[in-house]
């Protein structure tokens, strides 16, 4: 028996509104047990929804100007109090976090397609333009592996 949506089981309206999720944010970490991700067209709708996000970010931003001053926000470069707060403050940061899920996705899925060169390059060039090293690492195969070293620590 299928119920319409916004309805009591016994056919009534139902009081709750629908839960408006960010679809960003449907997904987990498939390092935490998400396996939704792994599938390959699961991981295509994704990076279509996180292009659409950025494309929306770039295009709110308006100019180049305010565009860098956003990616120098969230990289802690230049001071909060110097730059105007615009109202899509963590924007960059989900994208960021989006990305990261689809990298782990592509990772534990062992997809090394076109489409997984096309997500690393897009997420190296957005993490450059962030100063998000973390986005750029290559991943790691063993758990000692997980913590980066210091790069300018003497050899």
């Amino acid at each position: 028996m299928q119920r319409k949506l916004g309805r009591t089981p016994q056919g009534r309206p139902s009081r709750l509104k629908p839960v408006e999720q960010d679809p960003l944010a449907e997904y987990g970490l498939p390092s935490k047990g998400e396996k939704r991700l792994l599938s390959p067209k699961v991981q295509e709708s994704y990076y279509s929804k996180i292009v659409e996000r950025y494309l929306a970010f770039c295009t709110e931003a308006g100019d180049r100007d305010t565009l860098q001053k956003q990616f120098a926000r969230l990289s802690g470069i230049l001071a909060l109090h110097t730059l105007p707060v615009p109202h899509n403050n963590d924007a960059l940061s989900q994208i960021l976090s989006a990305l990261r899920k689809l990298r782990e996705a592509l990772v534990a899925s062992h997809r090394t397609d076109d489409f997984a060169i096309q997500v690393y390059l897009f997420s190296v060039r957005l993490g450059i333009q962030a100063s998000s090293f973390e986005t750029y690492l290559p991943p790691s195969s063993t758990s000692s592996d997980a913590t980066p070293t210091n790069p300018s620590a003497p050899h």
